[in-house]
């Protein structure tokens, strides 16, 4: 997989819950009933209370009661897939991370973009997850190691342009963050054209 979530995204995860809580309060009490929005916030604290203490397993368990109490409950569904796939359940994410989305796309926040994409790699969809780092792109988002994920999906899309390019753009962003020389970039591009003359010969010899 390229990512179970690690301790930074998990942090991100918590944050996000504990905000889907207020959000609960706050923008959805006109729309719904008092004991709806008692009863949603009720299992997202729980939620929220059970990733603190990273019992994932629990938190799983009141997130997905808050995504199918109701319609509301339809709004974390970019939570619940997170946590199945935190905990490497990645066909099941998936199935939750394209309903919700066919249904929020402008509600998916940059670490829920992160992760599924990732799930679509992991999963060798590779074109649907090349459609969301041109999405995410242009909304100019960028995390870390992200130039890197594109362009390996790119490379496996025969792509290498884009490849080059994204593979370029992560080493303007690591350099700006003083985490990589121009010749440790040099290195790696040239293991990037050796790993692509190579596919290229694999496939010519068909």
């Amino acid at each position: 997989m390229y990512g179970i979530i690690d301790s930074k995204l998990f942090n991100i995860l918590l944050f996000n819950t504990t905000l889907g809580v207020v959000r609960t309060i706050r923008e959805k009490i006109n729309e719904v009933s008092v004991e709806e929005v008692i009863e949603l916030n009720n299992k997202l604290s729980l939620s929220t209370i059970y990733l603190s203490r990273k019992n994932i397993n629990k938190a799983e368990f009141y997130a997905q009661k808050a995504y199918k109490s109701g319609r509301k409950g339809k709004h974390y569904g970019y939570l619940y897939g997170s946590i199945l796939y935190s905990l490497g359940k990645s066909n099941e994410s998936l199935k939750i991370f394209d309903k919700t989305y066919k249904k929020f796309p402008e509600e998916i926040d940059i670490n829920s973009i992160r992760i599924y994409m990732y799930l679509l790699a992991d999963l060798n969809y590779l074109e649907r997850c090349r459609d969301l780092i041109e999405i995410n792109s242009a909304k100019g988002n960028y995390f870390e190691n992200y130039g890197t994920f594109a362009s390996q999906i790119y490379e496996r899309l025969g792509d290498l342009e884009q490849s080059i390019y994204y593979a370029y753009l992560e080493f303007l962003f690591q350099k700006q963050n003083r985490t990589i020389t121009e010749d440790e970039f040099l290195n790696n591009l040239n293991k990037l054209e050796t790993a692509i003359k190579t596919h290229i010969s694999s496939h010519d010899k068909f």
